[in-house]
Parts: structure tokens; sequence; C-alpha cells
């Protein structure tokens, strides 16, 4: 799908029986099921997961469009259930059939990361490439091992901006800290004993 299927402005969600449409056709707007999933879940949720950008490629007005979506998003989620703004977690995609990347849409997915504090970097899927991909000349989804891979990478990514768990390198950084504060008191105990 392109982000202009999730265009906001074509739905009504105050239409009594908005839901009963049937927004899971692929000719639909897909805003609509996004909005019925939030009012489903009455707006508990941890974030909306963004995944998409290869059908966009090219398109400067990409971060426009994405914009719009998460926008819409909140206001729906806040006028129907009081809710603060959700996280959202863009998705660095752009790799279409052929493997190659597109920097426009990249560097407009970044730029709606970096314009919202509320909006975090999903994984990088533009690294998955050869086994990672469907075979033949659907090189566009994952194969199953690319499946799993992008859904650790996306449970990697979720854990570290939305549940504010430290990288690995902080880790490391903790660890060594109190490495050398527990040498430091057994060295200082060492020199008190044979004093």
């Amino acid at each position: 799908s392109s982000v202009q299927q999730w265009n906001p402005a074509n739905v009504d969600t105050s239409a009594e029986g908005w839901d009963e449409i049937g927004y899971t056709t692929g000719d639909q707007n897909l805003y609509g099921r996004l909005a019925l999933a939030i009012q489903e879940l009455e707006g508990d949720f941890s974030a909306v997961l963004w995944h998409q950008g290869e059908s966009n490629r090219g398109d400067m007005n990409y971060a426009n469009k994405l914009e719009s979506l998460i926008e819409a998003s909140w206001q729906f989620a806040n006028e129907n259930f009081d809710t603060d703004r959700f996280p959202w977690m863009v998705a660095l995609v752009s790799a279409n059939g052929n493997e190659q990347l597109d920097d426009v849409v990249r560097e407009q997915q970044l730029m709606v990361i970096n314009n919202y504090d509320e909006v975090f970097q999903g994984p990088d899927s533009d690294l998955l490439l050869g086994d990672y991909r469907g075979l033949g000349s659907n090189h566009i989804h994952f194969s199953e091992l690319g499946l799993q891979t992008l859904g650790q990478l996306w449970a990697l990514a979720y854990s570290r901006a939305v549940m504010g768990l430290p990288e690995p390198s902080t880790w490391a950084l903790l660890v060594l800290g109190f490495g050398m504060m527990l040498g430091l008191c057994r060295r200082k105990r060492k020199n008190q004993s044979f004093s």
C-alpha cells in the first residue's frame, strides 16, 4: 500500500455504522482500519508500528502525508478516549523488488521521526536483503527468516524507544562502572588490612 491509501480525509468516523462498511478490502481507505483498531482497543495500546514506504519511492511529500495520518490518529483517539498522544514507531522502508533503496523516502521517514517527540525510529528493514527477502521476483516481501528477524528488530526497537530500556552499550558501561567500583573497594580493603 502507499501512504495515500491511508489518507484520513475521506473517512467519516463519526458516521453511524462506519466500522461496518468493510475497510478491509484493498480499495478502501485504510485509515478506517486504523481508526477501527483504535476504537476497538479503546485507546489502550502501546504504540502504532508503521512499516511502509516502498510504494512511495521518490515521493517528496511523503513526510506530510505520514504526519497527517499520525496527527489524525492522535486526534481521533483524543476525541473518543481522551488519551494523550500515543507513540508511533516508523521503520525505515524503501527497498523495492530489485532491492534498490530510495534515499528520498528514507529521508522523509527520518524527518517525521525527528519532528515529533512521540514518534520513534523502528527497524531499518532495508538492511534485510538477500535470504531475508522472498524468492524470485518478489523481493519486496520477506521470507520466513526475514519475518522472524524483522519481528526481533521490532521488539528491540520498541523496548528501547517506548519501554525505555537502555542500549547494549549503556549496559556495558554500567557493568564496567560497577566492576571498577568493586575493584577499588577490594583494593582499598586490601590496603587497609596491611596497615
